[in-house]
């Protein structure tokens, strides 16, 4: 790709060896800012080189997964080939005098694999948003961490993405360190403009709630020096300086927070500002206390009206802002600070619509569900808000309260949304599937498929109710497109798995089932469900071997259940294995509270030792059923 400018290089640096040379060369292409795509043009020239040994392969068979000696042959000798053509470059310079500047033409693949590397990083976005509102956090980090290791997001473009990053840490919660470095890390990428304002004023508010002051108003006051009028800022910094007990500062900077930019003018420097305020705010006292204490009872776990601290006389504007921002970043102790601390809200501001948003906002963030379900309730009755009815859904739902949540789901769809989205359709498809509600489960996520294609949620929804109605055929199409939207997504797998099962597709159903234990599933029942496909299907093989995985899979996670053991046990008598598998059941036996569901087990479990004709296992069997009588008698008598 460099092979004339490295020439040229060599040839104006004789002194130089060749690995010098080239060093030389590619410190100079950084310095041209040319680097990135250079290694653009670098990996589409290796590929072709691939490409063009595969297709002069006689083993290769297009459309069939190579052999892993063929993979590697051919991979060896690609490298192989690249290295003998390096050694050529470099061994025989011959080009222009360095210096004179040599036309640059785009590898005719370049526009494809920025186009191929912006939609793969659109589609790791989309992703870990779905992660994140499922309660799949870990997911989500990881999908935030493969968009950051794009090439695509290598240099500024991916400041935003290391923002959004730093605002998923926060939301999700224990993840401050990770939020403020990959701020950090953003700011190292030379933000500018509004970009900068966001990043600086969401470290700052990072830093404060970890309860480093100094270092947050450090950040706020870098904002401050280039513009002294902007009130969000002030508002921050008023915040910090407060956090930090210095009250006097905080009063000073609250009071500029709601001053027009007319105030500022005839002020050239901090003292003369400071002065001013003085005389406006009529600042007798050098003590730095506050001038009143909170109201007894105030704190950051109730919802009571502080009694304010600093007596704002005006309605501050910048304060709902502030507030707003702090929520969309996700610092709620910050909002509360503000509400139940400092005590600075005007009585018009603390009666609005806006603050009551924000503080339920703020509980959702805190996973305390039932004071923000109160405050929504509130606000739904005064003024009948679609935004509190659709948030107080997601809280009902958090609480379990299944009914409660679908009913203001199905009062929002029948006002009409005033923006149409595919998020309510998706959680009310989810409730009708806890509530095993088949057929109204689909037709939610059908209409939430018709708002948006993409969602992986609403395409696994209708995978699951159509396998539950035994349509086979939707199920199939359905998990089909769920998988192509999120090939990592291991509940995905389970479901084509016994989807292709019941559709006796061996082949596909293996390959469906080793997905989903390469992607770690966690659901007990889903992977009971996929192990117990493989014990006597109809129209394929059975395949204990699969039955055991799953089951030993599901027991690694801690499945205290007794299905695990039960399923165990069954894949065991498959494998010619009846002694373990009795003990596998005398051990569900011990964990199954069903009694309808035990005595099954038991009868399975003597079965068994019938049929292997060992009257010291029926013992054993039989001892394990006298215990797990007792045990039930034991939680009869404790619960009274």
């Amino acid at each position: 790709v460099l092979s004339e400018e490295y020439a040229a290089y060599a040839a104006a640096h004789p002194e130089q060896s060749q690995q010098e040379a080239y060093a030389g060369l590619l410190k100079y292409v950084k310095g041209t800012g040319r680097y990135a795509q250079l290694l653009t043009d670098v990996r589409a020239a290796c590929l072709q080189v691939v490409r063009e040994r595969v297709r002069k392969e006689g083993e290769y068979v297009p459309g069939k997964q190579a052999t892993d000696d063929l993979r590697d042959r051919l991979l060896s000798e690609s490298f192989a080939y690249l290295r003998q053509q390096l050694a050529k470059v470099l061994s025989h310079p011959e080009g222009k005098p360095f210096g004179i500047p040599v036309e640059q033409k785009p590898h005719p693949r370049a526009q494809q694999l920025l186009d191929g590397a912006r939609e793969m990083d659109s589609k790791f976005a989309r992703i870990a948003a779905e992660c994140e509102a499922s309660g799949h956090w870990d997911r989500a980090a990881q999908y935030f961490q493969n968009r950051l290791v794009l090439e695509f997001n290598a240099g500024a473009a991916g400041i935003p993405v290391w923002f959004d990053f730093a605002r998923f840490c926060m939301r999700v919660g224990g993840r401050q360190a990770a939020a403020e470095e990959a701020l950090k890390a953003a700011l190292e990428l030379g933000p500018t403009g509004e970009m900068l304002k966001k990043v600086t004023l969401m470290l700052a508010s990072v830093l404060l709630d970890r309860g480093r002051c100094k270092d947050a108003i450090y950040y706020t006051r870098s904002l401050w020096n280039h513009d002294r009028t902007d009130e969000i800022v002030n508002f921050l910094l008023a915040m910090q300086h407060f956090a930090f007990k210095q009250y006097k500062m905080s009063r000073r900077f609250l009071y500029l927070s709601h001053r027009p930019k007319d105030f500022f003018t005839g002020c050239p420097d901090e003292a003369a500002i400071f002065n001013k305020v003085k005389l406006y705010c009529n600042e007798d006292s050098d003590d730095d206390e506050p001038a009143a204490k909170n109201a007894p009872g105030v704190t950051r776990t109730t919802l009571q009206r502080p009694k304010r601290l600093l007596s704002p006389h005006v309605e501050n504007s910048a304060a709902l802002d502030v507030l707003d921002m702090l929520v969309e970043w996700g610092l709620p102790d910050l909002v509360l600070l503000v509400y139940a601390d400092m005590g600075c809200l005007h009585k018009d501001t603390l009666s609005s619509e806006r603050l009551c948003l924000i503080l339920a906002r703020a509980w959702m963030l805190r996973r305390d569900y039932v004071p923000a379900v109160s405050q929504l309730e509130h606000i739904s009755a005064l003024s009948g808000s679609n935004v509190a009815d659709i948030l107080c859904a997601e809280s009902c739902f958090q609480l379990e309260d299944y009914d409660r949540s679908a009913e203001k789901i199905e009062k929002v769809l029948q006002e009409g949304l005033d923006q149409v989205d595919f998020v309510p359709f998706t959680r009310l498809g989810a409730i009708h599937l806890l509530r095993r509600r088949w057929m109204q489960a689909r037709e939610r996520f059908l209409e939430a498929i018709r708002l948006n294609p993409s969602s992986t949620d609403a395409w696994f929804g209708v995978a699951v109710a159509a396998l539950r109605e035994q349509e086979l055929g939707e199920a199939h199409e359905a998990v089909r497109e769920a998988s192509i939207l999120d090939d990592h997504r291991p509940d995905v797998w389970a479901i084509s798995t016994i989807v292709h099962v019941k559709l006796e597709n061996a082949e596909l159903a293996s390959k469906s089932f080793t997905h989903m234990l390469q992607h770690n599933l966690t659901n007990y029942d889903l992977l009971i469900e996929a192990g117990q496909c493989f014990l006597r299907p109809t129209g394929i093989p059975s395949q204990p071997k699969m039955a055991h995985a799953a089951a030993q899979r599901a027991l690694d996670l801690g499945c205290m259940t007794g299905e695990a053991h039960v399923l165990m046990a069954e894949a065991l008598v498959l494998m010619d294995k009846a002694n373990a598998a009795v003990l596998q059941l005398q051990l569900a036996i011990g964990l199954i509270s069903d009694t309808v569901r035990r005595s099954v087990v038991e009868h399975r479990a003597l079965e068994i030792c019938k049929e292997l004709n060992d009257p010291p296992l029926a013992e054993a069997v039989h001892l394990a059923m006298k215990k797990a009588e007792q045990q039930d008698a034991e939680m009869s008598r404790s619960i009274g």
